[in-house]
């Protein structure tokens, strides 16, 4: 029975250490982009969405939408929240983690921002991207975001649909600013030019894709624990 134990605890702990990071960045060299915007994963693998660069200065979102409103929020998806980089800025990049929980569907996401040089909103620029294409057509979805009339303002959270995040993203130094509760204008434009230095609503510590592992590590622990517990019992 002991023998059991040690071998659910094994396997546990190798699932937790089977998660690949999967490396997106947001407003790369300051253009509405994510880059790569089509990407595969698999259940218990972390998507980094890094936000800008250094001396590129960004304001963007990542929300999540569906195939049929690119341009939209979904009820229940993650969204987050503007992150602001200052073409000032020098620290490292704000990065928000996803841990894919359902890699059997597609998961797309879009920009919410509403002002850029151009005067169009971000999503109708073609900034947009997908988890896990499969057999849906990304040709359809971008097509459907430039002929959008509209981009939703509404506010997600951190646990999307088959994807979800365990912080917002935080600002890493001078020059950038993480914003949650506003709406595309109100969080700034594009280039940056309203950013603080600080993170509302975010939490102190940083996110980073270490983090994400390490909140991984720390279920599993609690799982050991757990079945540590009903050995003793035993």
């Amino acid at each position: 029975m002991f023998f059991s134990l040690a071998a659910t605890l094994a396997t546990v702990a190798a699932v937790a250490q089977a998660g690949n990071i999967i490396p997106i960045t947001v407003g790369a060299g300051g253009k509405t982009v994510y880059s790569p915007n089509n990407v595969n994963a698999s259940v218990g693998d972390t998507v980094v969405f890094s936000f800008g660069a250094p001396n590129a200065a960004s304001n963007h979102t990542v929300t999540q939408s569906t195939l049929k409103s690119p341009c939209e929020p979904v009820a229940g998806g993650f969204d987050s929240g503007w992150v602001e980089i200052a073409n000032t800025s020098t620290a490292p990049a704000p990065t928000f983690n996803l841990t894919i929980t359902n890699a059997s569907v597609p998961i797309w996401f879009f920009c919410k921002q509403l002002k850029s040089p151009v005067g169009k909103p971000h999503c109708e620029l073609d900034m947009v991207g997908v988890i896990n294409l499969g057999a849906a057509s990304f040709d359809a979805f971008t097509s459907a975001a430039v002929a959008a009339t509209a981009v939703g303002q509404e506010q997600g959270g951190l646990s999307g649909l088959n994807a979800l995040a365990t912080a917002l993203p935080a600002a890493q130094g001078s020059g950038q600013s993480v914003i949650v509760g506003a709406t595309g204008t109100a969080a700034g434009s594009a280039g940056g030019s309203q950013s603080s230095g600080t993170s509302s609503g975010a939490p102190a510590s940083t996110n980073t894709h270490s983090g994400a592992m390490n909140s991984r590590a720390g279920g599993v622990v609690s799982i050991m624990a757990g079945l540590a517990a009903v050995a003793m019992m035993l």
